[in-house]
C-alpha cells in the first residue's frame, strides 16, 4: 500500500489467477437439458396420441390392429387409452392432456426462442421542419427583474 503526497492511498493490485470454469455445472446443465428433453418428448407423444382420437372409434375397447403391429401390444394400448381421451370434451379429459399440451406449446416456444434470432419492433419517424415556419422572437434575461 501506498500513500500519495495527497493523502490517497493506493492499493497495490495481486494478479487474480482465472480458474477454468467448474466442470460440475457443465454436467448439471448437460443433465438439466436431458432431463428437459426427456419431458419435452413425453409431452409431444401425449399430444401427438390424442391427435390421433380421429383413427378409433371411442367406442372400441382394443386399440387397431395396426397400432399393436407398428408400436407392440403395450405401446398401443398406452397410445389407445390417450387417443380415447381425445374424444371427450376438455372438461372431462385427463387433466394430463393439458399439461402434456401445456408443455409441448412452451418447450416449441422455448425452442424456437433460442434457435430463431428474435426480431425487434422498432419504427423510425421523421418529421421535417422548415426554417422559416416559426416567427422568432427576442428573448432577454432580465425578465421579472424589478431593478
Amino acid at each position: 500500500m501506498t500513500v500519495e503526497d495527497d493523502g490517497s492511498v493506493l492499493a497495490e493490485v495481486q494478479p487474480v489467477e482465472l480458474k477454468p470454469r467448474d466442470n460440475s455445472m457443465m454436467v448439471r446443465r448437460e443433465e438439466l437439458k436431458r432431463i428437459e428433453q426427456g419431458i419435452l418428448t413425453s409431452a409431444l407423444e401425449v399430444v401427438s396420441a390424442t391427435l390421433d382420437f380421429a383413427a378409433i372409434d371411442p367406442d372400441d375397447a382394443l386399440p387397431p390392429n395396426e397400432w399393436v403391429e407398428k408400436y407392440g401390444k403395450e405401446a398401443a394400448m398406452r397410445k389407445f387409452r390417450v387417443a380415447k381421451e381425445g374424444w371427450k370434451s376438455a372438461k372431462e379429459a385427463a387433466v394430463g392432456i393439458k399439461v402434456a399440451a401445456q408443455i409441448a406449446s412452451a418447450g416449441i416456444k422455448a425452442h424456437a426462442e433460442r434457435v430463431e434470432p428474435r426480431s425487434l419492433n422498432v419504427s423510425l419517424v421523421k418529421i421535417a421542419v422548415s426554417d422559416g415556419q416559426f416567427a422568432e422572437i427576442e428573448v432577454s434575461s432580465d425578465h421579472g427583474s424589478d431593478d
